[in-house]
């Protein structure tokens, strides 16, 4: 009887199904020819109208960095998860993303640099907040204005 409980006890604790969790998607296989000498990753978590992308060309021109050739934006509200070690880029603006976007479990304080996996990250306020604080846009040039060639 004994060894029946403990069979009965066994079983019932391998009375589940496994699901594998939701695998990243490898974004270099929706990347272009073009597309793979991207320099900047940049994650929004809303739409990027008219205005707020000129906001993100300026700010990037004056870097050196031609936003329709060497960037690519990502929404987080549309776009899956995915490994940033699976990306050819070098450097990542997280616009009102959290870094577990790109599966890292960091905290990162808003506009300051980190290298993350030889890669580098600065996450800031979303680019609607940027557009419409003087501040803002201060700390966001402060931070990129080093990537100056």
């Amino acid at each position: 009887m004994h060894s029946k409980q403990n069979n009965i006890l066994e079983n019932s604790l391998l009375d589940f199904v496994l699901f594998a969790p939701n695998e990243p998607v490898d974004v270099n296989t929706m990347l272009s020819d073009e597309e793979k000498d991207i320099k900047v990753v940049i994650i929004l978590n809303e739409a990027l109208d008219e205005n707020l992308k000129s906001l993100l060309i300026q700010i990037l021109k004056a870097v050196n960095i031609d936003f329709e050739k060497e960037t690519k934006t990502y929404n987080s509200t549309i776009d899956s998860n995915f490994y940033i070690k699976d990306l050819n880029a070098k450097k990542y603006i997280l616009m009102g993303v959290n870094p577990d976007f790109l599966n890292l479990n960091i905290n990162l304080p808003k506009y300051h640099i980190f290298n993350v996996h030889k890669q580098i990250i600065i996450k800031t306020d979303p680019i609607s907040e940027i557009n419409n604080n003087q501040m803002l846009k201060k700390q966001l040039w402060d931070a990129i204005k080093v990537w100056k060639i």
